[in-house]
């Protein structure tokens, strides 16, 4: 299911920023190259001048985005000793579906907590429970955790919480448990 990935975080850092002087030097550029391409018209030789440095500005900036990602990541993953090579399997192919599964898992976990709002009964908590247990490979993705805190939101997380914490967590007593044997 997923991607082994392996990065030198210093590398890794130092293309980030050669990357981004890319970036810097094609923004500086831009305007001097478009402004000669419409002052040349139709006598311009190079067809695709300002489309292919809008592309590798694009480029730039996706990868940008995605090593960056990829790093948070495995630092998430794996607790760094030194300079050394971060390694790990990726449970998504990028940031953008780890968000996309993020909000989907919220979506479960949140359908089944209103459920259980309304059964109160150890089956529906149970339900709770499944969808929760679901997220647990996943949340070392700093993505899919930030998208899925965040489609639940404040409140929601704080029901979640509380409702485990009032009947359900482990070795809490039976008191708690009470309401729902009635």
């Amino acid at each position: 299911m997923g991607e082994f990935v392996g990065i030198d975080p210093h590398g890794a850092d130092q293309l980030l920023r050669q990357m981004e002087a890319s970036k810097d030097i094609l923004g500086r550029t831009r305007h001097g190259l478009e402004a000669a391409i419409a002052e040349a018209g139709a006598s311009w030789t190079g067809q695709q001048g300002v489309s292919a440095m809008h592309r590798s500005w694009a480029f730039l900036d996706d990868t940008q985005r995605d090593l960056k990602w990829r790093i948070d990541t495995l630092k998430q993953m794996v607790p760094s000793s030194g300079n050394g090579l971060l390694s790990g399997v990726f449970t998504f192919a990028s940031e953008t579906e780890a968000a996309r599964q993020g909000k989907a898992d919220a979506t479960g976990i949140t359908g089944a907590l209103k459920q259980h709002e309304i059964e109160t009964s150890v089956e529906s908590w149970r339900k709770v429970t499944a969808a929760t247990a679901a997220t647990k490979a996943k949340l070392n993705d700093p993505a899919y955790a930030a998208a899925l805190l965040a489609s639940l939101g404040p409140d929601r997380f704080r029901a979640l919480f509380l409702h485990w914490m009032r009947d359900f967590r482990p070795n809490c007593s039976r008191r708690g448990r009470r309401h729902l044997v009635r």
